[in-house]
């Protein structure tokens, strides 16, 4: 069974906050670097960089996606497109579209701080709270208390309408 979370307009809503709390955050700088974990996370990143160049046109904000592999992570190296090193002494945004356990943003986080950013902060459009590593959701678009049987997914495509849904399984 499928229950719609969040609605097209109620996701667009979202990342207009997620954009003024970002801008408010962060007041006097001049540039953000949003790394959105790829699968969800880069998408998103995309989608609310247009959102700041709404809300703050003087912002210089750089977008890159990591790509980790999820299921092992310590198996293969993170990946950074495009490649940036450029990371260090920058605040960094990292992105993804839901936060479980923590496991997924916990290993970004990891590759994230070797590039020396000064800060990191973390956007996730929808916490789960289930944390089973020591991470946590600086910016959420919705905060959702579930069961570790239920699953949320997140639909941001290119061309149609965006969505979130909650599932469980039925015997």
């Amino acid at each position: 069974m499928f229950t719609q979370i969040l609605t097209d307009a109620q996701i667009r809503r979202r990342l207009t906050r997620l954009a003024y709390q970002l801008c408010e955050a962060n007041y006097g700088t001049d540039a953000l670097h949003l790394v959105g974990i790829a699968g969800g996370g880069d998408r998103l990143a995309v989608l609310l960089q247009a959102e700041l160049a709404t809300v703050q046109p003087a912002l210089r904000v750089q977008v890159s996606s990591l790509a980790l592999h999820k299921e092992a992570p310590l198996e293969a190296a993170p990946t950074l497109e495009p490649s940036a090193d450029t990371l260090a002494g920058q605040i960094v945004i990292l992105i993804d579209d839901v936060l479980n356990s923590g496991r997924t943003l916990a290993y970004a986080l990891a590759d994230v701080l070797r590039r020396a950013p000064a800060r990191v902060q973390t956007l996730l459009l929808v916490d789960r709270h289930h944390p089973a590593f020591p991470v946590a959701a600086t910016f959420a678009g919705l905060s959702l208390s579930t069961t570790l049987a239920e699953h949320v997914t997140v639909a941001l495509p290119e061309a149609g309408e965006f969505g979130a849904w909650l599932s469980w399984a039925t015997e």
